[in-house]
């Protein structure tokens, strides 16, 4: 997969562009999951969800009709294409061949399709679009996707108990708004973007999920040995607000922080004083890397994109075990486990060298800070969603609803879009034709 660095995109001259505006159809793809939910059971929902599903496809074939940006290389684009619709042949056809439930492997296809179109249309709309304008309509979405999130566990539940409510009230946004704090040394938030943070930062506080830890500690990695670079009036600001904040959990937020402290250091005889999450998700990955090797069939080709992950509960919890349908709390294993070397891994690697793209991206935007407009930042928030989806992926699973799968391929399209525009390739592309020869006038 050839590709050119990050640091030669960022340096190359931009090539000029347009003021079009963000298409119609766009927001509505992004709009089309935002009341989406998770069903008691499997198609519960349907009846609601189709139409979710039917206002989707109809604005990504209007995005596809519609495409400004037909002659612009995205490099990049067709390889994720490929790997992802050979993950998805080898796992629908292992699921078919071992008698898998059809439904539960076209919601688990959905989730998947989701990704790829999502990554290739927001691809193709940030290089014929207003940087400035799409920035502000994504984090509107960033905002909103929080706000349904936590009305909806609300309704269905009947209240928000914040003693015990865990991830369901989190936004499939999530990432994309921690991604926001680590942008933040870097670029001037706006109003949303800052509300859009605040509010995701929030729930996911009254959560007391700990894989965002990790999401964040993912994200900001790219700062280590590049503190002198970012240190800023802006950067102390940053840290006056988080100290702000974790005194005010300290004195009007005792609960929160015990329940915290509970999750990450056990004891105090709560409900979490153990790492039973942890426990079962060990024995759901022996388990799915016991299935992936079993046989030559299945470490070859997986076991179906509907396959059980199955796991067992420690006994504190009752003992038993239960399942996943497809990707279990690893999404890396996952993808091996339900389509094999051949349909999995492809995808899988592709993923990580965008880990990679998105690295180099970041790492060049600390470096030039004469670079840091709408374009580079649409790319650098890009860039944290594929480190904050990726790192998350090791405790958990993306492809396991609609809306997370949404935002996972909304970064990847930013960060391929925002190369492409740097890419040298597309200048010669985007300039105007050359004046056709009158009869009138010597050539």
């Amino acid at each position: 997969m050839p590709q050119t660095t990050a640091a030669a995109h960022l340096s190359a001259r931009s090539p000029a562009r347009a003021a079009a505006r963000v298409p119609i159809a766009f927001v509505l793809l992004l709009a089309a999951w935002l009341f989406d939910f998770q069903s008691e059971g499997a198609g519960q929902g349907i009846a609601i969800q189709a139409n979710f599903a039917v206002a989707y496809a109809f604005a990504l074939t209007m995005l596809v009709i519609g495409d400004r940006a037909v002659g612009t290389r995205i490099q990049g684009m067709p390889a994720l294409v490929a790997c992802g619709g050979l993950y998805l042949l080898v796992g629908i056809a292992a699921g078919l061949l071992n008698d898998q439930d059809p439904y539960l492997i076209l919601r688990n296809s959905v989730c998947v399709i989701i990704y790829l179109s999502a990554a290739y249309v927001t691809a193709r709309v940030v290089v014929s679009s207003d940087p400035a304008r799409l920035r502000l309509i994504l984090g509107v979405f960033c905002l909103l996707y929080a706000i349904s999130a936590y009305l909806i566990f609300g309704l269905k539940a009947g209240g928000v108990d914040l003693e015990r409510v865990r991830f369901q009230i989190i936004g499939a946004s999530a990432i994309a708004a921690v991604g926001y704090v680590t942008l933040a040394a870097l670029f001037k938030l706006t109003k949303v973007e800052i509300a859009a943070m605040a509010v995701n930062g929030l729930i996911v506080l009254l959560s007391v999920t700990r894989s965002f830890l990790l999401v964040l500690g993912g994200q900001a990695a790219v700062y280590i040995g590049q503190i002198r670079r970012v240190f800023s009036p802006r950067l102390i600001a940053l840290g006056v607000l988080s100290v702000t904040v974790l005194l005010g959990v300290l004195t009007y937020g005792q609960q929160q922080l015990t329940r915290w402290t509970d999750r990450i250091l056990g004891g105090g005889g709560s409900d979490f004083s153990e790492y039973q999450t942890l426990y079962t998700r060990l024995s759901e990955w022996s388990f799915m890397l016991d299935s992936w090797t079993q046989s030559i069939g299945s470490f070859l080709f997986g076991s179906g994109i509907a396959a059980r992950a199955i796991y067992f509960l420690p006994r504190s919890l009752g003992g038993g075990s239960e399942y996943m349908i497809g990707f279990g709390h690893n999404q890396h294993l996952s993808m091996l486990f339900t389509a094999g070397v051949v349909g999995g891994l492809p995808l899988l690697v592709l993923q990580w060298f965008h880990v990679y793209r998105a690295w180099r991206f970041l790492r060049q935007a600390i470096k030039s800070p004469q670079l840091r407009g709408d374009l580079v930042f649409l790319g650098a928030w890009g860039a944290t969603m594929i480190l904050g989806h990726n790192t998350i992926n090791f405790v958990s699973s993306t492809f396991t609803t609609r809306g997370s799968s949404l935002w996972f391929g909304v970064g990847t399209g930013l960060l391929l879009g925002a190369q492409a525009m740097f890419d040298p390739a597309n200048s010669a592309r985007r300039a105007p034709p050359p004046p056709r020869p009158s009869r009138y006038l010597p050539a």
